[in-house]
């Protein structure tokens, strides 16, 4: 596999992707916050995909360094790139479990206000 460049060059599409990886929760909280309960879990099926993407859009432009020996920038790059992923990752773990937790709270107290027969 050679390099990518132009239009697909990973070093391009990796912060949108980041912004969209944590835009979905953040904008699934503020729905929440808002009483709209509904599509809480598309929007974190799509920050889990978004945020796979930027794993993989990393990865590919190390691989490019690599293929293009560029052992300056790989060494350069690396050690910081890869404390930001941490960071980046446990942040995104944050925000979808907290987005999690709020909404599962409130299924919960829906369903507690029902009764035994369902009723409301």
């Amino acid at each position: 596999m050679g390099t990518l460049k132009g239009i697909l060059d990973p070093a391009i599409y990796w912060i949108p992707l980041a912004i969209l990886a944590f835009s979905c929760p953040v904008f699934s909280i503020v729905r929440f916050y808002n009483k709209q309960y509904r599509g809480w879990q598309l929007l974190t099926f799509l920050s889990l995909i978004f945020g796979t993407l930027v794993m993989l859009e990393e990865y590919l432009m190390v691989n490019n360094w690599v293929l293009a020996e560029d052992y300056k920038t790989l060494k350069n790059t690396v050690p910081g790139m890869a404390l930001l992923l941490v960071v980046f990752v446990l942040f995104g773990i944050a925000l979808n479990v907290y987005n999690w937790y709020i909404h599962q709270k409130e299924i919960i107290e829906r369903r507690g206000k029902r009764g035994r027969n369902g009723n409301v």
